[in-house]
Parts: C-alpha cells; structure tokens; sequence
C-alpha cells in the first residue's frame, strides 16, 4: 500500500532574489570566530534575532486552509555521471477547520546514463485523509483503504510541504511533527550558549551571526538574509567551517521569492543547491552538486472547503486526476467535453 510513497522527494531552486532593505542573519559558534570577525554580542542584537524567527513563525502559522499547486525538479547526478531527473507535479488542499487533506501527484523519473538511452517512467496518485485517521489512496485505477497513526505519519509518507517551518529550517522539513521542529528552533534561538553578533554589511544591511558545533572538528554556520519590510528570508545558506583549517566551504544555499496574500507572506518558489558526497564505481568519495527547483501556485487561501471536495472518491481515475493537476490536461479535458456536447447536440437536432 506504501509502495506509492516510496518516492525520493526533495525540495528547493537556483535563482538568488534579494529584496532591499534586508538583514543577513548568521547562526555561529563563539569558539570558531574568526580574529578579523571578533565582536561582541548584544541584548539588542539577540532581541532582533529572535523578533524575526518570531515575525516568520508567526506568518507561517497564519498559514491554514489552501489549494496548492506545486512543481518539484530536482535533478541529482550520481558519481559515476549518471544523471536522474525528477519531477513531482501535485495538487493539495487542506482544510484546518475539518483537519482533512487531499493529494494528488503525478510523478516523473528520467534516468540519463552517457551513451544510453533515457529511461521515463510515470506514476499517477492521490490520497486523501480524515481527522480519524482514515485514508483512501487511489492508484493504477484502484482505491483502497488506510489506516495512519496520526496525521504527522499521513504528512510525512505523502511528502506535505511542511509551511511551518519555510524559511526557518532547510525545505522540505519530513518531520512527523510540525511543533517540535519550530520548538527545537525556537529554543536554539533562546540559548545563552549560541553567541549571536551583529555587523554593519552596508547602510541597508546587518549580519548577524550565531554558530553551534558539528561534532568534534568543525563547526556549522547557518545565514539567512532577511527582507526587513516583511520579516522573510530571501537566501539561506549552511557552511561547515573545520576547527583547524581556515577555509571554508558551502553545504546548502537556498533562495526564496514570496508574495503577499491575504495578509499572509506566501512562498512563490525556492531553490537549492547541495553538496552531496558519493561514492563512484571504484569506490573514490567524490562532490556531486544537486539541484531543486520548487514553484508554488495558491490557488486559493483562508477558504473552508466541503467535505466533498477533500475525498479522493471524487475522481473517476487517471484522466480525472491529471486534469486536476495538470492544467494542460484541464483543458484538453475541458475542449474534449465541449466537443462531446457539440456532437451530441447536433445528433439530437439531426444535423450531424
């Protein structure tokens, strides 16, 4: 039955969007500042810190009912030089007032090997689930029934974007519960032991800087930039810095665009770039660089939703739900039934 969800799914893009005036926000290590960066921290600077996690939580949790679609590319070589491509089309819908959601996903994989031919495959789905715990998957034109612990399990197996947590932690968040993951933030935020450090960037710019220990020789350090009219972040970026050399080097960097909705600040699309290690065919580590592109298309915020609209019985099969996912297949769908009716109505009037 899980078999659908068995899916890599990651999510992120590549564009740096930058709104002005903006705060850089840095999270690291008093024990790894380096001499030239020396500063030291105030009330006010950990006060700002934690007034824009604050301001963001707070937006994100504004966040309730929606119709959602998104697109997710990620494109993930191997070290070998294999390359996988990976799209994940889907259509989602919440809503908080009855606890119900609806998914519908269509997945496409594209294997790329040097001197071989592409190798694509399609996977059509979708899910819904009541606040009871109750599921219906609907698969290769078949439905059946599930049974989750919880809704953070239901979430988490179908991939749902964790809105939450955007911008705070590196999208997509898999965790089952929501709460905690902002909580741990939270709590990071708070803690006299992470030193938090403000420098002038420029006259419409502050870094601030925090930094917390990866094990025993080095040293993780995490900078957000932040738009300083909306409280979101515009880039995020995670550095390893060893104990001993002083060089550095990028893990992760992501970027935000948003828009503003209903009072809300919405995620438009993000994008990521990671640094993944990996082992090639003679068994030799090497850096491979992955990339996320995810583009978001609120359809619909703040609105309740009927019961109806939430089960996965509404749809008839594979047709049904491409069309409620695709908007090329909408339409086709939609010129198809015009055509249908024409026909129809001029056999009934003898013309045809």
């Amino acid at each position: 039955m899980l078999m659908l969800f068995n899916h890599f799914r990651r999510v992120c893009l590549g564009m740096l969007w930058i709104v002005l005036p903006c705060v850089l926000l840095q999270i690291v290590a008093a024990s790894c500042v380096h001499s030239e960066d020396s500063f030291s921290e105030t009330d006010q600077s950990r006060e700002q810190w934690l007034g824009y996690i604050d301001a963001l939580i707070a937006n994100n949790r504004s966040l309730q009912s929606y119709d959602l679609r998104m697109r997710v590319s990620h494109l993930i070589p191997d070290a070998d030089g294999q390359i996988r491509n990976l799209t994940f089309q889907s259509r989602r819908i919440h809503d908080s007032a009855s606890g119900r959601y609806l998914c519908v996903s269509v997945d496409d994989r594209e294997i790329v090997e040097e001197g071989e031919q592409p190798f694509a495959v399609r996977t059509v789905w979708g899910a819904d689930y009541e606040e009871n715990g109750v599921s219906h998957i609907l698969q290769d034109g078949a439905t059946q029934n599930a049974s989750f612990k919880n809704r953070g399990h239901f979430v988490h197996l179908v991939e749902w974007p964790n809105f939450l947590a955007v911008g705070v932690n590196s999208y997509p968040v898999l965790s089952e519960d929501d709460e905690d993951e902002i909580a741990r933030w939270q709590a990071q935020a708070r803690n006299p032991d992470i030193q938090v450090k403000v420098a002038e960037v420029s006259n419409r710019a502050v870094r601030k800087s925090i930094v917390r220990p990866l094990g025993q020789s080095s040293f993780v350090e995490i900078n957000w930039v932040f738009d300083t009219n909306q409280f979101v972040p515009t880039s995020r970026r995670v550095k390893i810095i060893p104990r001993i050399r002083a060089n550095t080097h990028t893990l992760a960097s992501e970027q935000f665009r948003w828009e503003e909705r209903d009072g809300i600040m919405l995620p438009v699309s993000i994008s990521k770039e990671q640094v993944q290690s990996k082992r090639d065919g003679v068994g030799d580590l090497q850096k491979v660089v992955e990339f996320t592109d995810v583009e978001f298309e609120w359809i619909t915020v703040k609105e309740e939703f009927e019961p109806e609209e939430l089960k996965i019985s509404r749809f008839d099969g594979m047709k049904d739900l491409l069309a409620f996912v695709l908007p090329e297949d909408r339409e086709r769908k939609s010129e198809a039934e015009k055509r249908s009716i024409s026909t129809r109505q001029r056999k009934e009037e003898g013309t045809d």
